[in-house]
Parts: C-alpha cells; sequence; structure tokens
C-alpha cells in the first residue's frame, strides 16, 4: 500500500487513469494522463456506498469532484494497493475476491474505491491461452479515496480516514487478503498453495524473499532482454537453490554420523 500525496507530486487523475486503463484530465493540474493503450485490463470498476451519488459512478467525475474537495497543495488524496492475484484461478474467482475484499473493508465503509485487474499480458503473448484463464502476471490495483461520502458527496472531514494510518489497520487488511485468498485456494483444491500475510522471517523460513518484477520487466525478459531487476531476481532464485542443497547436505551429514554412531553401538 502506497499513499497518493500532491506534496509528493503523486495525481490522484493519473493514478485513476493507469489503473483504469483510461484517459483521464486532472483537474487540479490541467494535466492529461492517456493510458488508454492497455490492452491487458481484465476487469474495471467504480466501487461506492451505496447512498453515494449515482454520478460518481464515473471516474473522472469522481476525480474531479475529489480534487475539488481537497485545498491544500499537500492533500493525501488517497491510498493505493497493489495486490497479486493466483494464477492458478480463474479471472472470475478472482474478480469476485477483489470485489469483496474491496465492498468488505472500503465501499462499505464510506470509501469510494476505484478497482480494476491486469493481466500482465498484451496482446502479443495471448496466442495459445486457455480462455477465462488468468496468465503471466495477474494483479490488482486500487485506488482508495481518502475523503469519505455520503448522501451528498464527499464529507467535510477525514477524521475517520486518518484513524486508518496505523501499522495494525494495514496488516489486519493484508491478513484478511490472504484469509480470503486461502479460502478460495482451498475451495479450489489447491490447499499445497496457501499463502501468509507475514514475512519469511516471522514465519521462520529460512528463504530470502523474491522482488516484484513488474509488468514492464516480464515483458521485457520474455523476449529475451536481460534486465537488471531480472537479474536481481534470479540471483535471489540461485541463492535460495544453493541455501536449500546447503541443507539437504547437512541433513545427510548428520544422518551418515547417526548411522555411523549405531553401528559402533
Amino acid at each position: 500500500m502506497k499513499l497518493c500525496s500532491r506534496s509528493k507530486g503523486h495525481s490522484a487523475a493519473g493514478i485513476c487513469a493507469y489503473i483504469l486503463g483510461e484517459r483521464k484530465r486532472d483537474s487540479y493540474t490541467g494535466r492529461i494522463y492517456d493510458h488508454s493503450y492497455r490492452d491487458d485490463i481484465a476487469y474495471r470498476e467504480v466501487m461506492l456506498p451505496d447512498y453515494a451519488p449515482r454520478q460518481f459512478s464515473d471516474a473522472q467525475i469522481l476525480i474531479d469532484t475529489a480534487n475539488a474537495a481537497e485545498r491544500r497543495c499537500d492533500a493525501r488524496m488517497g491510498r493505493v494497493f497493489d495486490i497479486a492475484l493466483p494464477r492458478e484461478l480463474r479471472m472470475e474467482t478472482n474478480i469476485s475476491m477483489i470485489r469483496e475484499f474491496a465492498a468488505n473493508h472500503f465501499a462499505t465503509k464510506g470509501h469510494a474505491a476505484i478497482v480494476a485487474i491486469h493481466t500482465g499480458q498484451h496482446a502479443d503473448s495471448r496466442d495459445g491461452e486457455p480462455q477465462g484463464a488468468c496468465r503471466d502476471n495477474p494483479h490488482a490495483h486500487l485506488l482508495v479515496l481518502s475523503r469519505p461520502l455520503d448522501q451528498n458527496g464527499f464529507q467535510s472531514t477525514k477524521t475517520v480516514s486518518r484513524s486508518l494510518d496505523q501499522v495494525d489497520i494495514l496488516i489486519q487488511w493484508r491478513k484478511d487478503w490472504a484469509d480470503l485468498l486461502n479460502r478460495e485456494l482451498e475451495r479450489h483444491g489447491f490447499r499445497d498453495r496457501m499463502v501468509s500475510h507475514e514475512s519469511l522471517a516471522r514465519q521462520g523460513i529460512d528463504r530470502e524473499p523474491t522482488i516484484h518484477l513488474g509488468a514492464s520487466t516480464m515483458r521485457l525478459e520474455s523476449r529475451g532482454v536481460c534486465t537488471e531487476r531480472g537479474k536481481v531476481y534470479r540471483g535471489i532464485l540461485q541463492r535460495n537453490e544453493e541455501r536449500m542443497r546447503q541443507k539437504e547436505l547437512a541433513r545427510l551429514r548428520q544422518a551418515d554420523r547417526e548411522r555411523e554412531c549405531t553401528r559402533r553401538r
């Protein structure tokens, strides 16, 4: 999760355009953001509380109104979530999970959420893929606007939103997503693929965590282009393989010592 803040030069309209794969104008700066060239958007939606004005279903109107409601030059516009999705599950299941997560944690709590799923798969890599299956790098993006909504639009205060800044809240969101994901993995027969919201170190797993490659890096690597990020990723995999090899050698040596002790007795 990252913050979208004007003080850091972020644009809610720009993030919205990227997430939805559309063209949006930032009414605060006048800049145009055009991501309509994207061809990997599998699902897009503006999720609102039931009582919110219906015109806010239009993302451009929603963002324009949010910009007007935030007068400060350092205003914090929202929170941006990147959520990895399992390739084991079909697209309709991933969509259902994201909608459930966004509704339960944000829309029903008074916040507008701009949601989309990117397959990480572009037109030049789709041939031969089964219909309805997620491939390559499926992931979801959420832009959750900070200022809560009521029947008339955005509220005059963000007091409730500031209460969500605690680290414990973020950890709970991560846990809730892991629980939801594990529920669906188990339901679809993938009990061996369960995930945890905790770090490897906290789980007591002696393995170096990998890094997120991202769609652009994966696209280049699939074309045979060796990227710096790809090198780092492969280095981590090699170190983990060596770590596992050393552990297996140590286990075998210990087994040999135990057998030798038993023989001498």
